[in-house]
């Protein structure tokens, strides 16, 4: 009888470029991992201890821990929408919510905007719009709208290939970011489509940016 522990064959390249997100402090984990191994498809069933959260800068969830069956560390990679944690079943979002703080989609923007591609810098007339963010209140994800009057001072490509932009706001110096929207702004009293407004400021067509 084969006993030899099995790895996924993309192994080494599933773990590169990982970062800390968390430290889990040995929450028990039980799952099926699905391991592609020489062209076949095995899911084995895992029992583990969970000692950090990771991610790569795709956003997506991994973590390092004590297999029991290996009795080593090793990583595996959280994909499955539910898992068995401590003992109870619970939904990966919100298991992850309530554990980091932040939801899922906010730690995927954050994460892809790691290696985001800057396609202008400088700075610009003042510009007011509405902008409309994502935050977590009481462990919900919660849409929120302010009315902004800022120079964009960076342009950027995300790797998720979404535009966004930096900008200073004059009156308070802070400095923040707003994804791109359908929307109109107010330039020098007038109002322009934004994509306009951008494409005259960057000097490209947005499918050239």
């Amino acid at each position: 009888m084969n006993t030899e522990y099995v790895y996924p064959d993309d192994y080494k390249s599933m773990i590169q470029d990982l970062f800390l997100v968390k430290d889990l402090n040995g929450q028990k984990i039980d799952f099926t991992e699905v391991c592609n191994k020489g062209g076949k498809q095995l899911c084995i069933k895992r029992s583990a201890k969970m000692n950090k959260l990771l991610s790569n800068n795709s956003g997506d969830l991994f973590f390092e821990g004590t297999c029991s069956e290996l009795k080593q560390n090793r990583f595996f990679e959280l994909i499955m929408p539910e898992y068995v944690i401590d003992g109870q079943a619970k939904k990966t979002d919100i298991w992850f919510l309530k554990t980091v703080g932040t939801s899922r989609f906010l730690h995927r923007k954050k994460c892809r905007r790691k290696t985001a591609r800057e396609v202008w810098s400088g700075k610009s007339d003042v510009i007011k719009y509405t902008d409309v963010f994502s935050v977590v209140e009481n462990f919900s994800t919660v849409q929120k709208t302010i009315k902004r009057e800022v120079h964009v001072i960076k342009v950027f490509i995300d790797n998720d290939g979404d535009i966004y932009f930096e900008w200073l706001d004059p009156s308070t110096s802070q400095e923040g970011y707003s994804y791109t929207q359908e929307l109109k702004i107010t330039v020098n009293n007038k109002k322009v489509i934004f994509w306009s407004w951008l494409e005259s400021i960057v000097g490209k067509s947005v499918e050239q940016m």
